[in-house]
């Protein structure tokens, strides 16, 4: 063996102390990542914008480009029927030049019952990236939720006591019987 020609125990030694270098930085990235951080990360926007309500013109509101979710006549007649009894309480999102965050099935809703004109919450505060985001987030985290069913029962019972019209809540006494069927007299 020439003094060129490397060692095998030298070669196995190098590649071993190798291996203890890569499984100590993975080590230390995986503590560096469950630690908690040493500072919170800086928010972009005011967490507690300055929001304003206009009440604008139907045809002044402007679809986003792209429709994320298909739209239902008979949702968009059920929420009718809940602005109808209940009236336009929650404003359609816009964003800059009155491009809609939320609310396409509102707006539609509202044409649907004669009106020209819908409550609106402006968010221009967030760049266009964020208000696409935001209109993602509205539409996806409020699918996530689960119903607290014993709860939701007594809400039930408590409105067809007081002989509230539970089909303008987009509840229907099929979907939810389990949850209400002790409530129904016999």
């Amino acid at each position: 063996m020439s003094r060129d020609d490397p060692n095998p125990l030298e070669i196995e030694r190098s590649f071993k102390e190798k291996l203890k270098g890569k499984s100590r930085r993975r080590r230390e990235d995986l503590a560096r990542l469950a630690a908690p951080a040493a500072a919170p990360r800086a928010l972009r926007n005011d967490i507690r914008p300055l929001l304003e309500i206009v009440d604008l013109p139907l045809e002044s509101l402007r679809s986003p480009a792209r429709k994320v979710r298909a739209r239902d006549p008979a949702h968009v007649r059920e929420v009718a029927g809940t602005i109808s009894a209940l009236g336009f309480c929650v404003p359609i999102l816009i964003g800059k030049n009155n491009r809609i965050i939320d609310g396409e099935v509102r707006l539609e809703a509202a044409k649907l019952l004669g009106l020209d004109r819908a409550p609106c919450l402006r968010i221009d505060h967030l760049s266009e990236d964020e208000q696409r985001l935001l209109r993602l987030a509205v539409n996806r985290l409020g699918e996530k939720g689960q119903w607290n069913l014993d709860e939701l029962k007594i809400e039930f019972e408590e409105l067809i006591l007081a002989e509230g019209p539970i089909e303008i809540s987009g509840f229907t006494l099929d979907a939810n019987s389990d949850a209400i069927r002790p409530a129904i007299p016999i």
